[in-house]
């Protein structure tokens, strides 16, 4: 039998109601999670001959052949990989604007980074000169692709990190480390960027995942206590998306004394930013494989994703929009720190997403991954100039929400309106932070 692929056929297609019927009875029988239906299009996963025996004739943009898909994480809608992933522990890719199917990216990097006036924080950052290095906790950085886009530091490897580089069945452009490196490095172009390949492509044990982050922790500590001159910001475009796969401590969706949420704020209290997706479990476009009562407010910001003392990013377009995949607060009051308060904060803002990349229209960066890069970017770039010693990860994300661009509405007490819930407390605001960042400077 011929292997079979995710196809996607639009809506307008000759006989799409009766042929697509036969073909999700079909699809269903392989495995339900691949099959979806939408009032766009259809995706089902069968073989050629399923598709040509009830299309004869395909007919170019309504139906898609892709590439070989064979996990979940990756979409591809005519040519255009869908960048960003949050695996039942996941990277925090994935599509959809507000409660609409998928699309390629309408606007470019270039728009994306004017919502936010990233020009004016790379200017802030100019005169600085400390070193800032950024841990990648992904799939594994291509050196000769970031050389390629010009980055000539080097990849840092972390000693004795047991990891290995997954996704190597994907183009280097295309990769999602890769891409989040290359958000980073947009903003942040003179940091020094610290390889941590531990993420598999698909994590269906949340613990053993949480020991291999433990690890890493210790590990990138040591490394911290031999350079503590410089500053470390750490990346984590991945969450937890069903809490089903919570289950031999089952504490981690809600509890910030899991082992790993303790290690993780030990780490942010050596004074290391830690920056996450808030994850794709939205309440109008969830990621598919999310549990079916993780999704939308109240319930899709679980584990490390939710923790008071990391900086927590949601998704908006780049005009602006929220994008309804991106993980609604208020979050679990047990994830909450006393030390910061017992009031939700979750998200902490929003970053752009769902934008293509100037140069290359085929490289698109979606979900909420794509926000926490850019919103990586945005911290390392505070970094080279506003070391830690001087202003806490606690109270740089302070100053990052205080600054954020609200969207129509005034931020209330505790998370307590829809717009609080998606964007928590704005959109990231470029102009605004440096401009409060020097006025520190000057007290």
């Amino acid at each position: 039998m011929s292997e079979r692929h995710r196809y996607f056929i639009w809506r307008g297609v000759a006989g799409f109601d009766d042929e697509v019927r036969k073909l999700i009875a079909i699809s269903f029988e392989y495995e339900q999670e691949m099959t979806r239906v939408t009032d766009e299009f259809a995706v089902v996963f069968v073989t050629e001959e399923d598709i040509r025996s009830s299309f004869p004739s395909f007919e170019e943009g309504q139906i898609v052949v892709p590439q070989e898909t064979k996990t979940r994480s990756q979409f591809n809608l005519g040519g255009q990989f869908l960048l960003g992933v949050d695996a039942p522990i996941a990277l925090a890719e994935h599509g959809g604007r507000r409660n609409v199917p998928p699309a390629a990216p309408a606007f470019d990097r270039l728009r994306a980074e004017t919502l936010i006036d990233a020009d004016a924080l790379r200017a802030f950052s100019a005169s600085g000169c400390q070193p800032v290095n950024v841990v990648i906790v992904d799939g594994g950085l291509d050196e000769g692709y970031l050389s390629s886009i010009g980055y000539t530091k080097g990849v840092e490897a972390i000693p004795n990190l047991m990891g290995s580089k997954t996704q190597p069945h994907v183009q280097e452009t295309r990769r999602h480390a890769n891409a989040v490196a290359r958000s980073v490095l947009s903003i942040a172009p003179d940091v020094k960027l610290v390889d941590a390949p531990i993420l598999p492509d698909r994590i269906e044990n949340a613990d053993l995942f949480a020991s291999r982050v433990i690890e890493l922790i210790f590990r990138l500590l040591d490394l911290i206590g031999s350079r503590q001159d410089e500053s470390w910001v750490v990346v984590c475009a991945w969450g937890l998306l069903d809490r089903k796969y919570d289950r031999f401590l089952g504490t981690y969706a809600d509890d910030r004394r899991h082992p790993l949420s303790v290690v993780l704020e030990y780490l942010v209290s050596k004074n290391v930013d830690v920056i996450f997706s808030a994850g794709n479990n939205g309440m109008f476009w969830p990621d598919p494989r999310s549990g079916p009562t993780d999704r939308g407010p109240f319930q899709s910001i679980m584990g490390s994703n939710g923790l008071g003392t990391v900086l927590t990013v949601g998704a908006v377009d780049a005009i602006g929009q929220w994008i309804g995949e991106s993980a609604q607060g208020p979050e679990p009051a047990g994830l909450r720190s006393p030390a910061i308060g017992p009031e939700a904060r979750k998200p902490d803002v929003c970053a752009p997403s769902w934008f293509r990349e100037t140069d290359n229209r085929h490289a698109a960066f979606t979900g909420t991954s794509g926000a926490c890069a850019v919103a990586a970017g945005v911290v390392a770039a505070v970094r080279t100039r506003v070391p830690a010693d001087l202003l806490s990860p606690a109270a740089l994300i302070d100053k990052i929400r205080e600054t954020a661009r609200r969207e129509g509405y005034t931020e209330g007490s505790g998370r307590t309106t829809p717009a609080e819930w998606r964007f928590g407390s704005g959109i990231i605001d470029c102009a605004a932070l440096a401009d409060c960042l020097e006025r520190l400077e000057q007290v």
